[in-house]
């Protein structure tokens, strides 16, 4: 089973990166069901007005620094593409696939839209906790 708190800690690592000073973001842990997973939601118009642009190859980009922070603290990742993993049909989600190792089962952890925020406007305070909801 894939460590909740270091899942936390690479979304958090991955959403800096990305997203800190330019695009508000919220993201929350649960881990009530089988596997661990965060969703983070970010809102598409910047700080400076300008729109997020997701296209393909950014997502495809996405994927694979997710599973290059998580393989930084030690969960195998792999950041394949859903045609390599015999997937051919289109998804709804975005996703990152997470392996412990080729003998292990898959646990797939999914970066999804919003079902849960705790809204978080302090990218540094978000980096740090999740401080709740923030006038």
């Amino acid at each position: 089973k894939t460590d909740a708190n270091k899942l936390l800690a690479a979304c958090r690592v991955f959403a800096r990166e990305n997203f800190a000073l330019k695009h508000r973001y919220a993201m929350v842990l649960h881990t009530d069901q089988a596997h661990p997973h965060v969703h983070l939601a970010v809102k598409a118009e910047s700080e400076q007005g300008v729109r997020l642009n997701i296209r393909k190859a950014t997502l495809r980009e996405w994927r694979e620094q997710f599973a290059g922070q998580l393989r930084s603290i030690g969960v195998a990742a792999n950041a394949s593409p859903r045609a390599v993993r015999g997937l051919v049909s289109s998804s709804a989600a975005a996703g990152v696939e997470v392996a412990r190792a080729e003998s292990s089962p898959v646990t797939r952890n999914v970066i999804q839209g919003p079902v849960s925020v705790v809204p978080c406007r302090n990218p540094v305070a978000c980096s740090r906790q999740d401080s709740g909801p923030q006038s």
